[in-house]
């Protein structure tokens, strides 16, 4: 009987030890990419260009740094564009890839894709696929139509 007993005390001391010792190893290795496009806004400009918005939210736990922006599948022509001031001819936007677009940990950040005038003549009305790519692989996509 009191061998049964040491038995269990060590059986129930082990399990206890490496309950700790897994919730170390897992609290400290825990975190992880993921992020959402929370809003998008459109809006055409004097020249005919489309102003899309884009809000992305970070709800990882770890910094999201985004790498790539494509509209209807094509990449943008340009990054780290300014607001245009002509009819464009491509899809530019102000995010940046030197140095980083990233956004930090529960943090929200806006960025613009413009889509030229002369791109593919959209109309109001029109779906327009947005996809962002990070560097962790993730992609995230949404719908917009144009209004």
């Amino acid at each position: 009987m009191i061998i049964v007993a040491v038995v269990a005390v060590v059986s129930i001391t082990l399990a206890v030890a490496t309950s700790f010792w897994m919730g170390g190893i897992l609290g400290y290795n825990v975190e992880f990419e993921r992020w959402e496009i929370r809003s998008v806004k459109t809006i055409k400009d004097g020249y005919g260009n489309w102003k899309i918005a884009v809000e992305i939210r970070n709800t990882g736990t770890s910094a999201v740094t985004l790498m790539c922006a494509f509209v209807n599948g094509l990449e943008v022509a340009a990054y780290d564009a300014s607001e245009p001031i002509e009819a464009l001819s491509t899809c530019t936007t102000n995010m940046t890839t030197a140095p980083t677009f990233t956004i930090q940990s529960g943090q929200t950040r806006t960025i613009n894709i413009w889509v030229g005038a002369n791109y593919s003549k959209l109309l109001s009305g029109t779906t327009v696929n947005i996809r962002l790519q990070s560097s962790g692989g993730y992609d995230c996509m949404k719908l917009v139509i144009l209004i």
